[in-house]
């Protein structure tokens, strides 16, 4: 089954730092947090690989300060119209700054970003970026973007590990009322993308095939769900 297929249906998900399962990276989901506690002038860059959960952590912190009724952005270089949302920023509250790989060999989003980047330190706001790769190998034209990148707290996203996974998808699972049995997960490890995005989507889609068909999840019937 497609990945980009399955992704969307996982968008309605909303993405806190309760849900998120920090394992080998909890030092970076609590620096965050006391970030956001304490309203500090910082900016913060984590990278890693897709299904490290740069995207989670981003939106985790935009709806935290939300709820709180703080100032907050989220921008996703990888949307249309990022130059034009980008716009309705407020460098003094939480600015949060998504796919950051897109800006590599693109001069005017790069100027974009660098401005940004100024701003926000000039207002005291909270600058949080992520990419998936680090400051120094993004490919940046500007030499000076590339040396702000990596003036603030860069943080390197870890993968989870597979006794990790097991627990994300589980507990996903519970929220949802569903009973995934261990037998089944571990045929997903085996067959399908270890993105966690991808295992979670795919769970969603169980979920919904089991509660149409009123079946309990097996192999077999995972096999059939997801014509593999």
């Amino acid at each position: 089954m497609s990945e980009q297929l399955i992704l969307p249906i996982l968008q309605v998900r909303r993405m806190t730092f309760s849900n998120y399962y920090a394992g080998i990276n909890l030092d970076v989901v609590e620096s965050l947090q006391m970030a956001l506690e304490q309203n500090k002038n910082s900016v913060y860059y984590l990278f890693g690989k897709n299904g490290t959960g740069k995207t989670h952590l981003l939106k985790a912190c935009f709806n935290k300060q939300k709820y709180n009724k703080a100032s907050a952005g989220y921008f996703s270089l990888n949307a249309a119209d990022f130059k034009k949302d980008i716009n309705d920023a407020d460098p003094s509250g939480l600015v949060c700054i998504d796919d950051l790989e897109h800006i590599a060999n693109n001069r005017s989003l790069e100027e974009v970003i660098f401005h940004l980047y100024n701003q926000v330190l000039e207002n005291k706001g909270l600058l949080i970026l992520a990419a998936r790769k680090s400051p120094r190998n993004i490919n940046a034209l500007l030499p000076d973007l590339v040396s702000r990148l990596s003036w603030g707290l860069v943080y390197n996203l870890k993968e989870l590990s597979e006794d990790d996974i097991i627990i994300v998808l589980h507990n996903f699972a519970l929220d949802m009322g569903l009973t995934l049995p261990v037998d089944v997960v571990k045929f997903l490890l085996v067959r399908c993308s270890r993105s966690v995005n991808n295992l979670l989507s795919i769970v969603s889609i169980l979920d919904k095939a089991a509660c149409s068909e009123k079946r309990k999840l097996t192999i077999p019937f995972v096999k059939v769900v997801l014509n593999i």
